[in-house]
């Protein structure tokens, strides 16, 4: 069994680095030698009127209950819950868009069962949460309580591959949380390492449909899988697409995903998209119109919320990986990138608050306005120019290059003001609550406030 699981021998590496970063960040500067007496969390908390609080402040009631609620296995201390509260919280701010009514109750009960299974895998999430909160804090690179944490966990991952216990749930679970903070942390080789392992575990247990006892699980995995893909690259090992079941338990809430009425706002030369790609499309269309019914808000929880996202993103990618060349007709190309980054932006979030390098998605993006030219689908050019500057919003670099761009298309669209931008910009995937205050923003930056 060892032999199957070299993902984590890099353990001891990190380990040895880790306690090295420890020492030279303990001895640097003026205070070496000296003792520091810094406040502690719980002192942060006493004095928050006194001082600027560095964490989202102590667990709130309803969290409490949750853990009631719960019946874990393992005892919580009031210190590992704050710990808890601030991962949930940093998490939720920068990966869910929580002004469309997400939410989080239901499933922080099922997160809570899944990383805290037992002891060992409690003590092993508890600690990649501490250190992804001091990632979150922008210390993950240079603060030894993260580096500590990170080779602990390291160290108690290499043991447990080694039991009984290599394949358990539990287990996966803490490998997923080690992909998870080598994404939070930009290590790409770290990252690459563990999502080997993690895909390699999965065909050992016979696949993901060995997995459906545990949909929180399974979408957890599929999710890192296809964040995977969309940040470095390459084909995702698994394939994800439950939407149907999906809209029918939307549907019979009375917030259904209207297909009929989006296929019906698909025109020329939009026919010519293909029909996997159309597919996606219609879906996503019906999926902006869903939440811009007042109907739509609070109407879907978050696994059917992941659940599309993992439907779009994993077909989006088989037809066209991330690293890959654009598409070969220009139409496609531009559906294809802003459908992507649409799906970015509403499941992803990539703002001042995010910790995702998705350097590919830019990098598409340029290649692909490089392709298109003010013609009859001028209009396609536009949506994309907008999905990208939203994501990339706050980026000179990118908007250097983008300003022209737009400032071209809208002029051959005779486009004067955002009130007529945002009008052709509906006829496009476009969610009411999470666009329209960026999008005014990027065009009031990038039109010189027209």
């Amino acid at each position: 069994m060892a032999t199957q699981f070299l993902f984590v021998d890099q353990g001891a590496q990190h380990d040895r680095i880790a306690k090295r970063q420890i020492r030279q960040h303990v001895m640097k500067g003026k205070n070496a030698g000296r003792k520091i007496k810094r406040p502690s969390r719980l002192d942060i908390v006493s004095h928050g009127k006194e001082q600027k609080q560095w964490y989202p402040g102590a667990a709130d009631e309803t969290f409490s209950i949750a853990f009631q609620l719960v019946g874990l296995p393992v005892e919580v201390s009031p210190q590992s819950l704050r710990v808890i509260h601030e991962f949930f919280h940093f998490t939720t701010e920068r990966m869910y868009p929580m002004q469309l009514g997400l939410s989080l109750d239901d499933s922080k009960r099922m997160w809570l069962k899944l990383f805290f299974a037992d002891t060992e895998t409690f003590e092993c999430n508890l600690a990649m949460m501490q250190a992804a909160n001091e990632t979150y804090l922008g210390r993950g690179e240079t603060s030894p309580r993260a580096l500590t944490n990170l080779a602990k966990t390291f160290a108690r991952v290499q043991q447990r591959i080694l039991s009984p216990d290599a394949l358990a749930d539990s287990t996966v679970t803490i490998v997923i949380s080690l992909v998870n903070q080598e994404h939070l942390r930009g290590d790409l080789s770290g990252a690459t390492i563990h999502i080997a392992g993690l895909r390699r575990m999965v065909e050992l247990r016979g696949g993901l449909d060995q997995l459906e006892h545990n949909p929180p699980l399974l979408m957890k995995i599929c999710k890192m899988d296809l964040v995977y893909a969309l940040q470095y690259g390459g084909q995702t090992a698994f394939f994800r697409d439950n939407l149907a079941e999906v809209r029918q338990t939307l549907r019979r809430q009375g917030c259904a995903m209207d297909r009929e009425e989006a296929a019906a706002m698909v025109r020329h030369p939009e026919s010519d998209l293909g029909g996997a790609l159309r597919e996606v499309l219609v879906d996503a269309l019906s999926l902006g119109h869903l939440f811009n019914q007042d109907r739509g808000a609070g109407s879907v929880g978050l696994f059917a919320f992941q659940e599309i996202f993992l439907s779009i993103g994993f077909r989006l990618l088989r037809t066209c990986p991330m690293d890959g060349p654009p598409l070969v007709s220009p139409l496609r190309a531009t559906c294809h990138t802003g459908l992507l980054l649409f799906a970015m932006s509403i499941f992803l979030r990539h703002d001042s608050k995010s910790v995702l390098d998705c350097t590919l998605a830019t990098q598409r993006l340029k290649d692909t306005l490089a392709r298109t030219i003010c013609d009859e689908a001028s209009e396609w050019r536009l949506w994309l120019m907008m999905m990208g500057a939203i994501w990339t919003l706050g980026d000179d670099q990118v908007a250097a290059w983008l300003r022209p761009m737009l400032s071209e298309t809208a002029s051959y669209l005779r486009l004067t003001t955002w009130t007529e931008a945002r009008a052709r910009l509906q006829r496009f995937p476009w969610i009411n609550k999470l666009h329209d205050q960026p999008g005014r923003e990027v065009w009031d930056q990038l039109r010189g406030n027209v």
